[in-house]
């Protein structure tokens, strides 16, 4: 699948981007690109320009599903997508020169994303659906095929039963914020605080951005809603040493998980 970048400038365009229910961008990029832009992928970023500086941010990913001409050769290429309120940080982010060079300081607007890199740290600090990531594996065992398997602190339903023979276990949901996960990813970067594991790098970038988020401080002993900082307040941690440091009440920290690690070995 391939990845575009769609670049709104606060000061052109004369206001912050904001996606509705539907994503939908401007450009003057010729119809053959646009067009090629459907069904792929389509991140947005932002810049804004203050005292001669400018900061960029991830305002979300979407799937670009429609485009209509506006006239003077001008379009409108829309879809659906996730927004990210509030949108991450990008601009101090080791790659993110990396895509400022490959699309020319975003002058150019509507572009596709041709660096491999960029796409899995984009990839990495917002997944898309397994089935849509690019590399992913087509068999019916594949991330395509498969949900994504959570353990009780990543769960999304508001309850959940699992039924067996002897009992029955009902976990709670505690709310979780999209952008504060995919800022804690942006900072951390998307390898295990303690183990190290990178999913994306071990099995491909089809599994990049595969990992689950860790909350320092067990939002089940908070029991209310509070502002979270994603830099100090949470951390990445793959499955098996996510499942680890639940094994303890209070949870082990990643250090102590590290050290399990160092000693073990």
């Amino acid at each position: 699948m391939e990845h575009f970048v769609a670049y709104h400038s606060v000061e052109v365009m004369g206001r912050d981007y904001a996606p509705g229910k539907r994503f939908s961008f401007y450009s003057r990029k010729g119809e053959k690109l646009l067009r090629a832009a459907i069904g792929a992928t389509a991140w947005v970023v932002v810049g804004t320009r203050v005292r001669g500086r400018t900061t960029y941010r991830l305002a979300g990913r979407y799937t670009p599903d429609n485009l209509e001409p506006q006239g003077d050769g001008n379009w409108v290429i829309e879809g659906s997508g996730t927004p990210l309120k509030p949108p991450v940080e990008l601009t101090n982010l080791p790659w993110f020169a990396e895509m400022k060079r490959e699309q020319s300081n975003f002058s150019l607007g509507f572009n596709r994303i041709r660096n491999e890199s960029v796409i899995a740290a984009l990839d990495a600090i917002l997944p898309g659906p397994p089935s849509r990531q690019a590399g992913a594996a087509k068999s019916t065992s594949g991330p395509g095929n498969s949900p994504r398997i959570t353990i009780p602190e990543e769960l999304t339903d508001d309850d959940v039963y699992m039924d067996g023979a002897v009992m029955q276990l009902k976990v709670n949901r505690y709310e979780r914020d999209r952008s504060a996960r995919a800022a804690c990813i942006a900072a951390h970067g998307p390898r295990c605080s303690a183990c190290g594991i990178d999913f994306g790098r071990v099995y491909g970038r089809g599994f990049a951005g595969l990992i689950t988020v860790h909350h320092l401080r067990p939002l089940a002993q908070i029991k209310a809603r509070h502002r979270i900082d994603p830099v100090k307040d949470l951390c990445p941690l793959c499955p098996n040493c996510h499942f680890i440091v639940h094994q303890r009440n209070p949870p082990y920290t990643p250090a102590e998980v590290r050290a399990m690690l160092a000693k073990a070995r």
